[in-house]
């Protein structure tokens, strides 16, 4: 059985769980029966005067890792948030580039899956579509010729630079990227074209 410890002002009370106790401190500690150095505190400090906050545990094993020191794991959490900007110091920030081959006909480029997305034409030209993203970003789009090349794309609505089409590159297998801003509403785009190895 567990043993609940609180400070009652001039010493530490130990009862057994289940005994109602005055706690008069802002700590608790439930500890080890069997080795006293083996403790939980439970710290309300820094709960507001005259506020109550519930602990609910839900009907299963719960793993509480480690806050105190670094951002753990956050896959679970499928819109986290920062409180603050972000610094990444000597880090690199990547993510994972969607590919997508040419089926000759409309090919829809779901933006809330990643930032970049590699399209390698099928055999004849080809209508992208986009998904928009949830929140405003940049996106990298890289177009890569067939094995015959001269294909073309029709495009979404785009503000593209310069107000005019982009012209892609026609020779086989020939890369351009286009670079894209969507403001929340709104895709703007730039072409950089003929990418290779000099």
């Amino acid at each position: 059985m567990a043993i609940l410890r609180v400070w009652d002002g001039t010493a530490w009370v130990e009862e057994s769980v289940g005994v109602a106790l005055p706690v008069i401190d802002t700590t608790a500690l439930v500890k080890d029966p069997a080795d006293g150095t083996k403790r939980t505190r439970i710290d309300t400090g820094a709960v507001a005067t005259a506020t109550t906050r519930t602990m609910t545990m839900p009907d299963a094993d719960v793993n509480l890792a480690l806050v105190s020191t670094a951002l753990q794991n956050v896959v679970e959490d499928l819109s986290p948030q920062l409180g603050a900007q972000l610094d990444a110091q000597a880090h690199s920030i990547g993510y994972t580039v969607q590919t997508a081959t040419g089926i000759v006909g409309t090919t829809d480029i779901d933006w809330r899956l990643g930032q970049m997305m590699l399209f390698v034409f099928g055999a004849g030209n080809e209508t992208l579509t986009f998904t928009n993203p949830s929140k405003p970003g940049n996106f990298h789009l890289r177009l890569i010729q067939d094995g015959i090349g001269s294909r073309t794309v029709t495009w979404p609505t785009i503000d593209w630079q310069g107000k005019a089409l982009p012209t892609l590159q026609t020779a086989a297998s020939a890369k351009d990227w286009v670079g894209l801003i969507y403001d929340g509403t709104l895709w703007s785009a730039m072409l950089s074209e003929n990418f290779g190895t000099p």
